[in-house]
């Protein structure tokens, strides 16, 4: 089941709850009015807490190593320039 639950769509299983209302028993719609509860309250937190996005520190130290590259390529050049002008 859990499988099955992890490719539906936001609007799928919004509407699979909508249809378990006409399933289940008056105490089974509280219980799940419950939960729903729980988690739309949760939700409002969780999403806040998602919004940084890090990055990877492989990411990080690739890109750290690329500029390093490029700043002795610009001295380089530079050096170049300066032997040139004398």
């Amino acid at each position: 089941m859990e499988q099955k639950v992890r490719v539906l769509s936001k609007e799928q299983l919004q509407d699979i709850l909508l249809k378990l209302e006409d399933v289940l028993s008056e105490e089974q719609c509280r219980e799940l009015s419950k939960l729903l509860d729980e988690y739309v309250g949760m939700g409002s937190e969780a999403g806040r807490a998602e919004l940084p996005v890090r990055m990877s520190q492989e990411f990080v130290d690739e890109k750290l190593e690329q500029l390093k590259r490029w700043m002795q390529q610009i001295q380089l050049l530079g050096q170049g320039l300066d032997h040139q002008l004398l």
